[in-house]
């Protein structure tokens, strides 16, 4: 006579038990993810380790006012515009670049499109070397002499701001 047949034994059936390991898996991964993203930013070290390099100036002006040498109209708006920025600096090569940064009320399309149109004008003299629009980003170089003007536009509130980097050049 063959043995009787063992009875079933309990338990939970495979199915169950792989939803349970995915559900622990998942559970791991946002903890992780959790973690990863609540941890402080570690901040690096500056790129300037020995100061900086020889014969480089800075000089940042009080808001409002334009560096000594800045050509003021080359600050075009047809709105409001302030200066919030402005800064005189002589790289290490000796070149000085003026730079100032404005906020107006102008919108970035009809800023770029009046410093195309006003520069460009027989007039004025300059030549504009390159435009270029990257994410709402537009940047002109222009070119007189040997100055070079470079006006990077970007949408701000309800306007724009600008930097304008003015590079006199080389006197001869």
């Amino acid at each position: 006579m063959p043995p009787p047949p063992k009875p079933p034994t309990p338990g939970v059936p495979k199915k169950a038990l792989w939803v349970i390991v995915v559900l622990m898996l998942l559970a791991i991964a946002l903890s992780v993810w959790y973690w990863q993203t609540t941890k402080p930013v570690e901040q690096k070290q500056s790129a300037v380790k020995e100061g900086l390099p020889q014969g480089y100036e800075f000089k940042a002006l009080p808001r409002g006012q334009y560096p000594e040498g800045f050509p003021k109209e080359l600050a075009l708006s047809v709105g409001q515009m302030e200066v919030i920025r402005g800064e005189d600096t002589i790289v290490a090569s000796g070149q000085n670049q003026k730079i100032v940064d404005i906020r107006t009320t102008d919108q970035p399309d009809s800023l770029a499109g009046l410093y195309r149109n006003i520069l460009t004008d027989p007039k004025q003299g300059w030549q504009l070397i390159s435009s270029e629009t990257t994410d709402n980003i537009t940047a002109l170089v222009f070119k007189k002499d040997t100055a070079s003007f470079i006006v990077t536009i970007m949408p701000k509130d309800n306007g724009s701001q600008m930097n304008l980097t003015y590079i006199a050049g080389k006197q001869n």
